[in-house]
């Protein structure tokens, strides 16, 4: 498929998805427990993509740009720290400007930044394309439905109606946009760092599955719980039938 093509495609499924997802709460009363397994779901899946797919994938196109193993271990762990860091630095100007309150606001700043790096992250998958770019973009999908879900969930509890449509609309778009720019940047300027590239994503994805989706499927009493731990494990069977179909395994 046409790079344009695969990045338009996938920034409307991504939107889409992220608008349903908005919708959602200013119409409907949650299902706490579909939730929780949609989640859990989506952790596993972030999870066999980071692992069977991502990084096997990242070492390989670095080694073919003439980079050795350890260099793609410091950019995973450079784009693990970037996500670390920013999040830090949004905390910090959150707490100066709120008194300590991290507004729904400040919040949703926060969201849109991550956004920024997702679409970063999806299109980088797109620029290395098989199973890869596949399994990015099903990880991302449910991902930001999920992600989405939750902001709109938390907006509308700290603002009024319309100025919480208005924050999510913007939200939605963030994703995609992202994704169409830095396809072109990949596809048009930054053309031959797809290794480079997937390196330091696949941190930055390491971050999301590991800091963020595995500690909020577990949590609470979901941590010894066996329905959690099959679903968890089922969203990675997923990635490995998508690899397998794909030619990966």
């Amino acid at each position: 498929m046409d790079p344009t093509v695969a990045s338009l495609s996938a920034a409307g499924l991504i939107l889409v998805i992220s608008l349903v997802a908005a919708y959602m709460p200013f119409r409907f009363t949650g299902n706490p427990k579909l939730q929780t397994r949609v989640f859990t779901l989506s952790a596993g899946i972030m999870i066999g993509v980071l692992f069977i797919m991502m990084i096997p994938e990242a070492l390989d196109r670095i080694e073919a740009e003439g980079h050795g193993h350890v260099f793609c271990s410091v950019l995973m762990m450079g784009g693990f720290l970037f996500v670390l860091m920013i999040g830090y630095l949004l905390h910090l100007v959150s707490i100066k400007n709120h008194n300590e309150d991290i507004s729904s606001k400040g919040m949703w700043v926060g969201f849109c930044v991550d956004a920024v790096i997702d679409g970063a992250v999806v299109a980088t998958g797109l620029n290395v394309g098989g199973g890869t770019e596949i399994a990015i973009l099903i990880a991302m999908c449910l991902h930001k439905g999920v992600e989405v879900f939750a902001l709109a969930n938390q907006i509308i509890s700290g603002s009024d109606t319309a100025s919480a449509k208005k924050m999510m609309v913007v939200y939605c778009f963030i994703c995609p946009l992202s994704l169409i720019v830095f396809g072109f940047l990949f596809t048009r300027v930054l053309v031959g760092i797809s290794g480079l590239a997937l390196c330091f994503s696949a941190g930055i994805f390491m971050y999301a599955a590991l800091a963020e989706m595995v500690p909020g499927a577990f949590e609470g009493e979901n941590r010894n719980s066996l329905s959690t731990i099959v679903i968890f494990a089922i969203g990675i069977v997923i990635t490995l039938a998508v690899d397998y179909l794909t030619g990966g395994l």
